[in-house]
């Protein structure tokens, strides 16, 4: 069976790190957010796919039990998943199942939960392997736009995916627009040049910046994983290779927009706090 790590009730999972920016203190909600919601064993479970990058969230407060499992992340008020559950949430985010011969007889919300030993197999090149790097595709990620339309709506969330086109390239398509009524306030603003972590700008045909939403990462270069079965440390981030996975970003619906903007620091699979740019623009619907 796959480990399933239980992270307690936790705070935001993911905050900017910006040179001179922090958190911001949105306060939890009832209902699942960007989520999906499911009462699966008679418990109510908010489902968030792995990607999932908006400024940060918190479990919200019915929900306290936080659960990473491969590919997704569950707030529960349950502090046990049911049996089955896993195979479930994946049916209904959409998820496949990577192995499906595996089961789930349920999961205890236990920090003392042991770490999983497994040695993780990865058949392609490794993030440091010099030319062969498997971040060779990503220094300019092309960009384009499937999304046909923006809503009426005051508000809107930008859903993005991203993978290795057929080139061998990175790719980040802007696929779908969906309406937002009430978001949190803007962040930054940010500047190229002064400032390191990742966000997003919304920008008018004269390329002034008209919003701005900080990430947390929008590819992730490293991964957490469990210290050795002989180690004494806690968990650590190692490198890894870009796999397919989305992006969420919320933000004001300016009929001034023209363009969002992504800014980071360069896409290498080295995680470091060197100073962001501009690597990738979309086309805006009207």
């Amino acid at each position: 069976m796959r480990a399933i790590r239980h992270l307690g009730m936790i705070g935001p999972i993911a905050c900017i790190v910006f040179g001179v920016a922090a958190c911001g203190d949105d306060s939890p909600s009832d209902d699942c957010g960007v989520g999906t919601g499911s009462d699966y064993g008679g418990a109510r479970h908010c489902l968030y796919r792995a990607g999932i990058t908006e400024e940060g969230f918190t479990c919200p407060a019915s929900l306290p039990n936080h659960f990473e499992l491969d590919g997704f992340e569950v707030c529960s008020e349950s502090m046990e998943l049911p049996a089955g559950a896993e195979e479930e949430f994946r049916e209904d985010l959409g998820l496949e199942d990577p192995d499906a011969s595996s089961g789930d007889a349920g999961v205890t919300a236990d920090s003392s939960m042991p770490p999983d030993s497994s040695t993780p197999t990865d058949s392609g090149p490794s993030p440091d392997s010099g030319s062969e790097s498997c971040w060779d595709g990503w220094a300019m990620p092309v960009s384009r736009t499937e999304a046909a339309a923006r809503p009426a709506s005051p508000n809107m969330r930008l859903g993005f995916r991203y993978a290795e086109d057929a080139m061998g390239r990175g790719e980040i398509v802007l696929e779908d627009i969906l309406e937002r009524t009430v978001i949190s306030p803007e962040d930054g603003p940010f500047m190229v040049g002064v400032h390191s972590g990742s966000w997003v700008e919304l920008r008018d045909a004269s390329d002034r910046t008209l919003f701005t939403r900080g990430i947390f990462e929008l590819i992730p270069e490293s991964l957490e994983v469990p210290p050795p079965p002989d180690g004494d440390g806690g968990f650590m981030r190692v490198p890894t290779c870009p796999d397919p996975g989305f992006i969420f970003v919320e933000v004001e619906n300016d009929p001034a927009a023209t363009h969002v903007v992504f800014f980071a620091e360069p896409l290498d699979g080295i995680t470091t706090s060197e100073l962001s740019r501009e690597i990738a623009r979309f086309t805006l619907p009207e």
